[in-house]
């Protein structure tokens, strides 16, 4: 049990790796549009070198995969990924939902 909490507290601390997460949840997306969207989420800029760092640590634990074609690339979840961002979504939302009973 406890390598999975291991896990959940890297992919916290990693800087915007749930955001990423996030963002391909809606499906493939290439980098600029990764940048944009957890930009647009956090209301802050995401720096490329951020980002880079953030991709490949989760291309390294399996969480995402990289897809690249004669004009194009995108990053999409794998498998794992898609069981993390669900494992994530739901512990997002009881926090939410015991942060607005506490208040």
């Amino acid at each position: 049990m406890p390598e999975i909490w291991d896990e959940l507290q890297a992919i916290y601390r990693r800087k915007r790796a749930q955001h990423v997460l996030f963002a391909l949840e809606r499906g493939p997306r290439r980098y600029t549009d990764i940048q944009t969207d957890v930009t647009m989420a956090t209301g802050k800029a995401l720096h490329s070198h951020t980002l880079s760092d953030t991709l490949k640590w989760l291309q390294e634990h399996d969480y995402i995969e990289h897809h690249q074609y004669d004009d194009n690339a995108d990053y999409r979840l794998t498998t794992n990924g898609q069981d993390l961002v669900r494992i994530l979504g739901e512990i997002n939302r009881m926090y939410r939902r015991r942060r607005t009973r506490d208040d």
